[in-house]
């Protein structure tokens, strides 16, 4: 409520979303539609019912950021300098490391939209003061206050603690951070060589294992995207096969002993050739055209390629009435058709996902 006192003046689009987990829910989105009314604002209500399936904070959130990013291309987000201290402690308790105890960031993307957060360096309690002075309303969550809720216990825990120290902590980690993914840049090229949609494994073992830890999940989120990166014990394994040049899969990539690529079986369908596939590959091609995976159907000569039949039946390719008119790894090129992998959005792919 804050946010939208004090942007008012530039006339911003506002949105509630209801989650529908609680009752006061409906009643809170009524306050913020009257008070735009008011202040002469546009404001919409965005619904999300939960299906029941997987964490549900986690679902709720990633919910919210898909239904902001449909309704607008920029958003701004009111966390504030008790949001990152709040954060951090209880990713503290979780054994994180540098990306997760990072600061939550001020500016990232998702969805296609740019998610902004203005109030990062701000105390709650400030804003609370300035809500306070102009008179205007706003909603607790109760849930904020029930001690059945990790956030809940940190908040009451934070009360005895100096947020402030906390959140600057958390920007000093935040900076490490991308010192870190600054050294991984360097070692990206030396580290791996896209070949045909897959990944060829260079030089990786010179690397610090910081680095290498960095490179290998930013390589299995570009072969297989996910919200977030595989960690812990299961990482470490696959790390492991990869220095010994052992087979391994992880996370829906596979690990041959040279290089890594796609399983076939977590592959997404076919998308019109004027839509990205897979998070990585974008077309030219005629109207009509689909973009998708090879799979199992492969020429006679398919071992000429070089590349492992799994890889092949996951390398993308685009089709024409039901026919395959481009497929580079195989090498069918018509004219006027391209497959590009993106590759550079693999040098970006890192703690990206630590919003």
């Amino acid at each position: 409520m804050a946010m939208l006192h004090l942007l008012a003046p530039l006339r911003p689009r506002v949105a509630t979303v209801n989650h529908h987990l609680r009752p006061e829910a409906e009643a809170e989105a009524a306050m913020v539609a009257q008070t735009c009314a008011r202040l002469g604002l546009e404001h919409q209500t965005l619904h999300w019912h939960w299906d029941g399936r997987g964490n549900l904070s986690d679902a709720a959130r990633r919910a919210r950021r898909d239904l902001l990013a449909a309704w607008n291309p920029v958003v701004l987000l009111a966390h504030t300098q008790d949001d990152v201290a709040e954060t951090f402690l209880m990713r503290l308790t979780r054994g994180a490391g540098v990306d997760g105890l990072a600061a939550m960031s001020p500016a990232f993307s998702h969805a296609g939209a740019t998610f902004l957060r203005p109030f990062l360096h701000i105390p709650r309690a400030t804003l609370r003061a300035y809500l306070t002075e102009i008179g205007a309303p706003w909603a607790e969550d109760p849930t904020n206050r029930d001690p059945h809720y990790l956030r809940a216990r940190t908040r009451a825990a934070l009360s005895d603690l100096p947020t402030e120290a906390i959140a600057q902590s958390a920007r000093h980690l935040s900076e490490a951070r991308q010192a870190l993914d600054s050294l991984a840049d360097l070692w990206a090229p030396k580290a791996f060589a896209e070949d045909r949609g897959t990944l060829l494994l260079r030089d990786l073992a010179g690397a610090p294992p910081e680095t290498r830890r960095r490179l290998v999940t930013r390589a299995l989120l570009w072969l297989a995207p996910a919200p977030y990166p595989p960690r812990g014990e299961a990482l470490t394994r696959f790390l492991a096969a990869l220095a010994q040049a052992r087979p391994a899969t992880l996370a829906g990539t596979r690990f041959d002993g040279k290089r890594l690529y796609r399983e076939a079986r977590s592959l997404p369908p076919d998308v019109p050739a004027s839509q990205i596939w897979d998070a990585r590959f974008t077309a030219t091609a005629p109207p009509g055209a689909t973009l998708g995976a090879l799979g199992p159907d492969l020429p006679k000569d398919w071992r000429e390629t070089g590349l492992p039949r799994a890889a092949l039946a996951s390398s993308p390719a685009l089709r024409l009435e039901g026919r395959v008119i481009s497929a580079p790894a195989i090498g069918v090129n018509q004219p006027e058709t391209t497959i590009r992998p993106c590759f550079g959005e693999f040098l970006s792919l890192t703690a990206a996902l630590s919003h």
